[in-house]
């Protein structure tokens, strides 16, 4: 499995065979899993660093991506279970 499916998974367990599909099947969706993975791994890269403004600054930043990748795979999540 790779790592933005996994990354998905771990946000929305419940929802395995609904991620499966969506990322099997849409571009724009396995693109969206890969960028969480990634601003998933940067934030933490960030936040275990000894504090510092920059430090802090970046892992807010990072934080928040990865807030925003959230919801927005979760809206795509619904729109397409609603489809269904």
């Amino acid at each position: 499995m790779d790592k933005g499916l996994e990354a998905a998974l771990r946000r929305f367990p419940l929802r395995h065979e609904e991620l499966r599909r969506l990322a099997q099947d849409n571009e724009t969706f396995r693109g969206m899993c890969e960028d969480l993975a990634d601003a998933e791994a940067a934030f933490a890269r960030w936040s275990g660093r000894p504090a510092k403004v920059l430090n802090e600054s970046r892992a807010s930043e990072y934080g928040k991506l990865v807030s925003e990748l959230v919801l927005e795979i979760e809206q795509m999540l619904d729109r397409t279970g609603s489809n269904s």
